[in-house]
């Protein structure tokens, strides 16, 4: 089964699992696994974005890295800069043919004015841990982006209309890390979770998620 969006662990690494990061110091972490990503979010852990010139020349380096996670949050303030690391962002993955993997918080209609922005030079994107409206997800949907289901999903606003996003290009994710439960059984649950939400069979969405795959790791489902 194919995790759409997972984080460093203590746990082994599997082959089935895009792994994204938040900030350099944990790029040369992630480079020799099957499906990583690499990026950096604003102010995170007191941590500056890293320069486009620095990303565009790791991504060179590396050609079956892909971008993420990078985006916007609110919590961490200076927006402006956020936005630019962003849009060059978006614009260097459409260059060298790589997926971006997106964060936004309290920050959709800015991040959908993005996309505007960005024009017909968009990457294949993944929302990662989407929570918002179901009309946002209906226009993130028709600008290309894939809107991923973090286990967090059931407790936001969103859980009673999930079952609306299942005609739209959808993914799950266990936006894992250290300190949660074991990772096979993480993953599981959240299979199972959107399962019963959308009311789809398992291996209806282990289809659905190996074709996301496809898309955001240039990588085949796992034999």
């Amino acid at each position: 089964m194919f995790d759409a969006h997972r984080h460093l662990s203590g746990e082994k690494e599997v082959y089935d699992a895009l792994y994204c990061t938040s900030h350099q110091d944990e790029w040369p972490r992630v480079a020799n696994l099957p499906s990583p990503a690499i990026g950096a979010l604003g102010a995170l852990a007191n941590r500056s974005l890293p320069s486009i010139d620095v990303l565009a020349q790791a991504l060179q380096d590396n050609p079956l890295v892909q971008v993420g996670e990078i985006g916007l949050d609110k919590r961490f303030g200076d927006l402006e800069n956020q936005q630019s690391f962003l849009l060059a962002s978006l614009d260097l993955a459409y260059s060298l043919e790589r997926s971006v993997t997106v964060h936004v918080v309290q920050s959709d209609g800015l991040f959908l004015s993005c996309l505007t922005k960005a024009g017909s030079r968009l990457p294949p994107i993944l929302w990662h841990a989407f929570t918002g409206s179901v009309e946002t997800a209906r226009i993130a949907a028709r600008k290309g982006c894939i809107l991923s289901l973090a286990p967090g999903v059931e407790k936001t606003r969103l859980a009673k209309r999930i079952e609306e996003l299942a005609s739209l290009d959808f993914a799950i994710e266990t936006d894992y890390e250290t300190d949660m439960l074991p990772y096979s059984q993480v993953l599981e649950d959240q299979y199972a979770l959107i399962g019963r939400v959308m009311r789809k069979d398992r291996e209806t969405l282990i289809r659905n998620n190996n074709a996301k795959r496809a898309i955001l790791t240039n990588n085949a489902p796992a034999r």
